[in-house]
């Protein structure tokens, strides 16, 4: 059981921006760093993605998700989703297993920023 999970009457709670919610089993992973994604992955059978991978699968999709406009303060069930890659934007960080690696060319901005 997570940390941030409580137990109370048979049914786990957790902290939200909205105040105590009880959990959605069925929501992505939030909240994780990257240590503990990668440490998850393995454990339904899969692993991380490099960052070209989620690119490259990406790159045809339309985006859209549930972002911050839309309210929801917390990460959406997939629900019934159809077969193929689902919420590869909003919700949550997505985690890669490449290192940070700048593009050809890329060159850091001189404000604080870079």
């Amino acid at each position: 059981m997570p940390f941030d999970w409580d137990k109370h009457d048979g049914e786990y709670w957790t902290m939200t921006l909205r105040g105590a919610q009880s959990v959605d089993r069925a929501a992505p992973v939030a909240h994780g760093n990257y240590f503990e994604a990668d440490a998850f992955a393995p454990w339904p059978g899969h692993r991380l993605a490099s960052k070209a991978e989620w690119e490259n699968a990406t790159a045809v999709l339309e985006i859209e998700g549930n972002f911050a406009d839309r309210g929801r303060l917390r990460p959406r069930p997939a629900g019934k989703a159809a077969p193929g890659l689902t919420q590869m934007f909003g919700d949550t960080w997505k985690w890669t297993r490449s290192p940070y690696t700048p593009y050809p060319g890329f060159k850091a901005s001189e404000s604080a920023v870079g």
